[in-house]
């Protein structure tokens, strides 16, 4: 009897530290900045050069949606980048536009999709199956932007993919949004050379997708 108490007590005690580890992971941001081993940051300021270049690249891909009337707008840090010095942050590894799942881009299949990318001679790397992602690259750089499908679901716009659902308390708390700042239509913002659309409400945003730090434009750690 006592000893079947106890291996019940070790099974709870196990599952209480499974469940505390997966809150702790799941309520972690693991952006580029935050300089995880698995994802450091290569440096700390880009040069000139390689911003113009990840400039004339999100131009591109913009003309490209554009095109393809696919309605997109800017996400995550590159938001910041547009609001606060009118371009991608200088240690910013990436510009990250979030489109919508539903409307046009509905009506094609990803090889659709991803076709006229492919036809500029950009490199496409599909991360859709595991976040719904589209990552675009160009020879020679080694910056990118990255592509994110979002989706309305009562009024608020999620991701789809495998990790949407691994790690669904971290998609809630840092990857979804109120629909209502992206409703049509959306205000622009200067990027570089051109404008681009950017959720309403300024950093209104932010607070859903860094709650924790979103009033801050927060460097890589160690920059």
């Amino acid at each position: 009897m006592r000893l079947r108490k106890r291996r019940l007590l070790v099974r709870m005690v196990l599952f209480l530290v499974l469940v505390g580890l997966y809150v702790e992971i799941n309520l972690q941001s693991y952006s580029y900045y935050k300089n995880w081993f698995w994802r450091p940051v290569v440096k700390c300021e880009n040069s000139e050069e390689e911003l113009n270049a990840l400039v004339d690249l999100t131009y591109q891909i913009h003309m490209i949606l554009n095109k393809m009337k696919v309605g997109h707008w800017l996400m995550y840090g590159s938001i910041w980048g547009a609001l606060r010095i009118g371009r991608p942050l200088p240690w910013d590894n990436d510009v990250d536009i979030g489109f919508y799942g539903e409307d046009r881009f509905a009506h094609m299949t990803l090889n659709e999709f991803i076709a006229p990318f492919k036809a500029a001679g950009l490199k496409v790397k599909n991360k859709w199956i595991q976040s719904g992602t589209i990552v675009i690259e160009k020879e020679g750089l080694p910056l990118t932007v990255d592509l994110f499908a979002f989706y309305n679901q009562g009024g608020v716009m999620r991701r789809r993919g495998l990790e949407s659902w691994i790690f669904a308390l971290n998609y809630r708390t840092h990857h979804s949004f109120p629909a209502k700042l992206v409703e049509p239509e959306l205000p622009q913002a200067k990027f570089g050379f051109f404008n681009i659309s950017i959720p309403k409400g300024g950093i209104e945003i932010m607070k859903h997708l860094y709650p924790y730090n979103w009033w801050k434009e927060v460097p890589p750690v160690g920059c």
